[in-house]
């Protein structure tokens, strides 16, 4: 937590010219695709800013739509578990239905505000997303993704600056891919399984970048043990974690390149381990 303070507060500090030097530089990496300019990296950075987001994080989980600023559901679940004050229930969730209970804790007579939170299938279809991929795919995950972000937005606007979740924006991001469990240095290492229907990467660079090599992958072993340490985080979230970010580059962790590897620990360092449900099983 101490870590991840600091690393706020370097961010509150920079100027407008050290966000452009950074988006700069992290748009070369490719480790954001959505991020097409400098100037909106730095837009997003200074959102991110606004959250508490650290740049990585905030280029990773943030997205321009329209002038509109969107986020991932699990960006307004971390902002509002940070906040305190905000507590909820999934009471209902099929592939039909999903159905979430808020309850916000900070009014002055101590009875919590309360919003029940519905989202319906016959919804999805009025507004013309029920055809969609991922609406067929995994209907249940969807509808738990709407009724969050219209329930936050209800009772907790403030808390997450009014943004809306990828979904209700047209974004679908890809939640198709599954993880492989395998055994690596007696530890569980999940490796993304991606789905053929996961969007394409420009791989023309890629062919001729260099690869992490095994003094890397020592490296980057050594780091997670240490970050693990000196945090308290238990191994199986942490990696849990690794297999998150890994899946957003669709790539497996031998196939990283150096940069991107440096840019997945910078991302561990920073990342909201709270956020984690559970670890996997």
């Amino acid at each position: 937590m101490a870590s991840e303070k600091m690393v706020v507060a370097q961010v509150q500090a920079m100027t407008r010219e050290d966000m452009e030097a950074q988006a700069n530089d992290l748009l070369k990496s490719g480790y954001f695709p959505h991020i097409k300019t400098v100037a909106a990296a730095v837009t997003v950075i200074m959102k991110g800013r606004e959250l508490g987001l650290p740049p990585v994080q905030a280029l990773q989980k943030l997205y321009v739509v329209n002038g509109q600023v969107t986020c991932a559901v699990e960006v307004m679940l971390a902002l509002a578990a940070r906040s305190r004050v905000i507590t909820w229930d999934v009471t209902k969730n099929t592939d039909t239905e999903a159905e979430v209970v808020f309850e916000r804790w900070d009014n002055p007579h101590r009875q919590p505000m309360t919003f029940v939170s519905r989202y319906t299938m016959k919804d999805a279809e009025r507004a013309g997303k029920a055809g969609g991929d991922n609406y067929r795919k995994q209907p249940a995950v969807m509808l738990l993704r709407r009724a969050t972000g219209l329930g936050l937005r209800q009772i907790a606007p403030d808390i997450i600056s009014g943004m809306y979740v990828f979904e209700e924006m047209g974004i679908e991001p890809d939640e198709t891919e599954t993880f492989k469990p395998r055994i690596v240095n007696d530890e569980i290492v999940y490796d993304a399984d991606v789905d053929a229907t996961a969007p394409d990467l420009d791989t023309t660079d890629e062919e001729n970048a260099e690869i992490v090599t095994e003094a890397d992958l020592e490296e980057f072993r050594e780091f997670g043990q240490r970050l693990s340490t000196e945090r308290g985080i238990e191994k199986t979230r942490l990696n849990r974690a690794v297999h998150e970010l890994l899946v957003k580059l669709h790539k497996k962790l031998d196939a990283l390149t150096p940069a991107e590897l440096t840019l997945l620990m910078q991302d561990l360092e920073a990342f909201d381990y709270s956020t984690l449900e559970g670890a996997p099983s």
